[in-house]
């Protein structure tokens, strides 16, 4: 299946990490360039986010952990070994229509859903929903392995003013990234700045040129959690 078959299936199936290759590569590409797109994924990953929670821990069958930690290649990794142990499977609690969508994303072109093993060469990625006030929201995704921010979207901007992009991490200090561009597409390399699942990005209105100050000196617009993708 390819990114363009069924668009709402393909949300579904990057909100639960099923995606690799070329297939992740192309809906990431898209989560930054279709706020539509981008709302479907996040909508997705609320709804699995509560049949997750709703699901007790189980320990897997003995037999199929062996063959999971088998595609991994990873049995002699102790980390790997107690996050497997701790996976949450799927059992009677789950609703009839609930287990027939994952079936239908696990299942695809007849391949058997038993493993679906995530490929370690897929660098990282982490995104946030931006939601300016009186503008359309837009996604913001930050690339680990590149070490990049990019951004596909705009906030209104008084004259003479700019639009920074901080990040602010667990010890709630901002700290600024860069300034987005005038035309909405902005690509920032991050240095110096530690960037992880929950770090929250903000936009602030800043005199040209960005803030004199090491913190935000005008208003922040929009702001948005970090989530692993």
């Amino acid at each position: 299946m390819t990114v363009t078959d069924d668009p709402d299936m393909t949300a579904a199936e990057l909100a639960l990490g099923v995606l690799d290759g070329e297939d992740r590569a192309a809906a990431t590409r898209r989560l930054i360039a279709d706020p539509a797109f981008a709302r479907d994924v996040a909508r997705w990953r609320a709804h699995f986010a509560t049949l997750f929670a709703e699901v007790p821990d189980v320990a897997p069958p003995a037999h199929l952990e062996g063959r999971v930690r088998a595609a991994l290649d990873m049995r002699h990794d102790p980390g790997t070994l107690t996050a497997l142990r701790r996976w949450r499977w799927f059992g009677g609690g789950m609703s009839a229509v609930a287990a027939a969508l994952l079936m239908a994303i696990l299942v695809r072109s007849g391949e058997s859903p038993a493993i679906i093993p995530s490929p370690a060469h897929v660098p990282a990625a982490m995104v946030a929903t931006l939601a300016p006030e009186g503008g359309a929201p837009f996604a913001a995704v930050y690339d680990q392995g590149a070490g990049q921010v990019r951004t596909l979207g705009r906030v209104a901007l008084p004259a003479n003013r700019d639009a920074e992009l901080w990040a602010i991490g667990r010890d709630g200090v901002p700290r600024a990234l860069g300034l987005l561009t005038r035309d909405g597409k902005t690509r920032i390399v991050v240095h110096d700045v530690a960037i992880e699942p929950g770090t929250t990005l903000a936009i602030s209105i800043e005199p040209l040129g960005g803030s004199p100050r090491p913190l935000p000196s005008g208003p922040v617009v929009a702001t948005g959690q970090l989530d692993r993708i």
